[in-house]
């Protein structure tokens, strides 16, 4: 299923990627394949993950996908 951006529907959709990237992710954000989205990241009050990990390349809205089955940072 393709990922589409809650603001304006588009499906021109990056990954954010936190944490210390390695040459390969800066690459790659040089060429607009990722975001990177800073090192620290910010759970919620059960442990959840509670940062954006897309953004939307036509709008620049910042947004996370469903959080079903996605683990908890414990």
């Amino acid at each position: 299923m393709a990922r589409t951006c809650p603001s304006c529907g588009s499906r021109d959709i990056a990954k954010i990627v936190y944490g210390m990237p390695d040459p390969s992710v800066m690459e790659a954000a040089e060429r607009g394949e990722v975001v990177i989205g800073g090192c620290c990241v910010t759970v919620d009050e059960n442990g959840d993950w509670a940062m954006p990990d897309q953004r939307c390349r036509e709008c620049g809205k910042d947004f996370a996908r469903p959080r079903r089955g996605r683990p908890a940072l414990t």
